[in-house]
């Protein structure tokens, strides 16, 4: 089975599932039940989810170059996400954290937006 004959409510279940696991399996790494922003992480869940749908679902499209664009934006969005929220748990531990911990994440997220972008124009075309 390819990731691309999957159902999308299987992917999304998945996606689900895994974010809130994943939020909960970190928070509990930083005394989750003290410290933790449920309400500030909704978000960063959020967009993980939706960004994982769209990597699976760019598997699909049959225009290549759009295919590999939105492939590269989400997996750069996913994987900001996910180091977004320990950072975030680690700075309501310690304080503020230096601006060079930030750096990695904002390219990141900063490059999966602007590949998304281009990859959303070649879909249109």
């Amino acid at each position: 089975m390819k990731l691309k004959d999957i159902n999308l409510l299987w992917i999304f279940l998945f996606a689900v599932a895994f974010a809130l696991a994943y939020f909960f399996i970190v928070t509990s790494f930083f005394q989750g039940g003290q410290n933790a922003k449920f309400f500030d992480d909704v978000p960063d869940l959020l967009i993980f989810i939706v960004a994982f749908i769209l990597f699976v679902y760019s598997q699909r499209l049959k225009n290549r170059k759009a295919r590999k664009l939105l492939f590269l934006g989400t997996g750069f969005i996913c994987l900001q996400r996910l180091m977004e929220i320990p950072l975030q748990e680690y700075q309501v531990i310690i304080g503020i954290l230096p601006v060079v911990y930030w750096i990695l994440p904002i390219l990141m997220e900063f490059f999966g937006i602007f590949l998304i972008l281009f990859g959303f124009k070649e879909v249109i075309k």
